[in-house]
């Protein structure tokens, strides 16, 4: 008997409003809400206006 696998993925979109180091205020597509990020947790520097996409990857059980 063969199982599927199946890997939920999420992403979320937004774009930096600000830079106040150490943090990124960022605004949510579509909801239009902001909250900050830790530079850190940037791939790259981030820039003002810049749009950035926020994978998030379920392993396979994870759903339990």
């Amino acid at each position: 008997m063969t199982h599927a696998c199946i890997i939920w993925c999420v992403h979320l979109a937004f774009t930096v409003d600000r830079v106040e180091p150490p943090w990124a205020i960022v605004e949510w597509s579509p909801m239009g809400t902001t909250s900050d990020v830790h530079l850190a947790q940037f791939p790259s520097v981030p820039r003002e206006g810049s749009r950035w996409t926020l994978r998030l990857e379920l392993p396979p059980g994870a759903m339990r």
